[in-house]
C-alpha cells in the first residue's frame, strides 16, 4: 500500500507540475464560483453578514480544491458527493453559530476594536504633541518610530487618536469598516468628516492625511 500512495502522490506532483501553478489558481478560482453559485449556498450566502460570508468562501475553496482533486483520479468520489459533503459541514458551522445578527456582530466587533485600540496606544501609534505652533513627536521613541510610520495604526494627540483607514480595516475581522465606523460614530467615539467618516488631519510636517478620528475620552477598554 505503501508503494501504490507513493506512486499516487508522484502522479500528483507531476500532474501540479505540468498544468503550473496558473492553470492551478484559474482551475481553483473557476470551480470555487461553481460551488458559490450552487443554491444551498446562495441561500446561506445572501442572509449572512460579512464575516459569515467570509467563511462561506473558505469552505468554496475547500470545495474548489476537492473539484480538482477529482478531476484528477485522486479521490473515488464525485464532484455532487464532495460539494454535498462539504454544504453539510458548511450548515453545521452556521447552525453551531447561532445567528446571522448583523447588529450584534457589528457591536462585537466594534468593541474588540476599541479594546485593542487602547491596550496598544503606546505600542502600536504615535505619540505627538504641539509645541511651537507645530506637531512633533512626544519622546525619543515617538521619534523613532516616526522613521517608519508605515508600521504603526495612526498617531495619539493628547485629545484624539489618529487611525489610519487601513488600520481599521486590519482590525474588523471580517465585518464591513463602515459599519463599526457608523456604530462608533452612534457612540460619539468616531469624529466624522465631512463625509461622515475619515476626516483630514495634520500630524508631522505640513501634509494632510485622512484618518479616522475617535475621542480618546470616548474610547472604552
Amino acid at each position: 500500500m505503501k508503494c501504490q500512495h507513493g506512486a499516487v502522490g508522484r502522479d500528483w506532483q507531476r500532474h501540479l507540475v505540468n498544468i503550473g501553478p496558473d492553470k492551478i489558481k484559474a482551475g481553483l478560482h473557476e470551480h470555487r464560483g461553481a460551488f458559490l453559485a450552487l443554491p444551498e449556498v446562495l441561500a446561506v450566502a445572501a442572509k449572512a453578514h460579512p464575516q459569515v460570508r467570509a467563511v462561506v468562501n473558505r469552505f468554496a475553496l475547500y470545495a474548489a480544491a476537492l473539484r480538482m482533486a477529482i478531476a484528477a483520479e485522486l479521490l473515488p468520489w464525485s464532484v455532487e458527493e464532495a460539494d454535498a459533503g462539504i454544504i453539510a459541514c458548511m450548515q453545521r458551522w452556521v447552525l453551531q453559530r447561532g445567528n446571522f445578527d448583523t447588529a450584534g456582530e457589528v457591536v462585537r466587533a466594534a468593541r474588540q476594536v476599541e479594546r485593542e485600540l487602547v491596550s496598544g496606544l503606546d505600542e502600536n501609534f504615535i505619540h505627538i504633541h504641539k509645541t511651537g505652533g507645530r506637531w512633533k513627536p512626544l519622546t525619543e521613541a515617538d521619534e523613532l518610530k516616526q522613521k517608519t510610520p508605515e508600521r504603526f495604526d495612526g498617531y495619539v494627540k493628547p485629545d484624539n487618536v489618529l487611525l489610519w483607514p487601513g488600520a481599521l480595516r486590519r482590525r474588523c475581522n471580517g465585518i464591513d469598516p463602515v459599519e463599526i465606523a457608523r456604530h462608533l460614530q452612534q457612540r460619539g467615539v468616531l469624529i466624522p468628516g465631512d463625509d461622515g467618516m475619515a476626516r483630514p488631519e495634520q500630524v508631522l510636517g505640513s501634509k494632510v492625511h485622512r484618518f479616522y478620528v475617535l475621542s480618546r475620552a470616548r474610547l472604552t477598554p
